[in-house]
């Protein structure tokens, strides 16, 4: 429905794009209900098992002129479900209700991180109340919210991962959890920052790397921080119904100093391990700084 984006997300190819274009026309566009509409109706017609819709816009139409007459339009021209992605900022509750009584039944939601976090690094603006709230409208009327974080930003540090945790553990269930991984795009504000302070290099940057192919969708196969690894294996043994995670302890045998800092860290981990519904073990193990019990 839409080119380009009216937001300007840090992190996000589509802002390098917004520069790529900038003097060169009108960067975000919209296309009419009417438009949209035949080829919706065009699909029908040579897709006669066709059975939803999903709009794959970066954010769907922010437009209330546009929302009021699709509704009309949609529900008796196409009439099949659809699903979107979106923001919570967009989705207050005169656009859900239309939008559900359109046939609205699932919502992509970008909420990427907590919102001190997002204003610092990517520009959003999005408070984490707004977020419970907008899932909060979307179960009211039946929608399924699938929330969609990021992670891996390498300046992310624990207490952001563990305040992270505590938002997506606020929000009103059942929802989906969609767990990205961030990818260091060409060009963006969030990669230039990053190559700046000497984070990452041109060699991490999409092109010198083909992580978006194997990390787009995280999953346990990079190399991360310990506390990152439990809080997705946390998510996962929720998900699929592993009711224990076990670990090691870490540090060596006999160092005070490794004692202290490890149950510490295993004492926090087992609090949000129980917060999903998992209980969080820890081995003991020859040379580290739990070895007998």
């Amino acid at each position: 429905v839409t080119r380009g984006c009216p937001n300007n997300c840090g992190f996000c190819g589509v802002s390098a794009f917004r520069r790529v274009y900038d003097g060169l026309g009108r960067f975000y566009r919209i296309r009419s209900v009417e438009n949209t509409i035949q080829e919706l109706e065009h699909a029908r017609r040579v897709r006669p098992r066709l059975r939803r819709v999903r709009f794959d816009d970066e954010l769907f139409v922010p437009k209330r002129a546009w929302i009021e007459e699709f509704c009309r339009e949609y529900p008796a021209r196409v009439g099949l479900p659809f699903d979107i992605l979106t923001s919570p900022k967009v989705l207050d509750a005169w656009t859900v209700d239309r939008l559900a009584d359109a046939g609205l039944d699932m919502v992509y939601l970008g909420v990427q991180t907590t919102s001190a976090a997002n204003r610092q690094r990517y520009d959003r603006t999005v408070p984490d109340a707004e977020v419970r709230a907008c899932v909060q409208r979307l179960h009211a009327r039946g929608i399924r919210p699938v929330v969609q974080v990021l992670i891996d930003d390498p300046d992310s540090t624990l207490d952001e991962q563990l305040a992270l945790l505590e938002v997506l553990l606020a929000l009103p269930r059942p929802y989906d959890l969609l767990i990205y991984s961030l990818c260091h795009w060409p060009g963006t504000a969030r990669t230039r920052a990053l190559i700046a302070e000497g984070t990452i290099t041109d060699a991490d940057v999409e092109g010198g790397t083909d992580k978006v192919l194997r990390q787009f969708n995280a999953d346990f196969s990079v190399d991360r921080k310990p506390a990152e690894r439990l809080m997705l294996a946390f998510a996962a043994g929720a998900e699929i119904g592993i009711p224990v995670v076990n670990i090691g302890p870490g540090g060596k045998a006999d160092v005070e100093e490794d004692f202290e800092r490890q149950t510490d860290l295993m004492a926090k981990m087992a609090d949000r391990a129980a917060e999903h519904g998992v209980t969080l073990c820890c081995k003991a193990h020859v040379g580290a700084s739990i070895y007998n019990t």
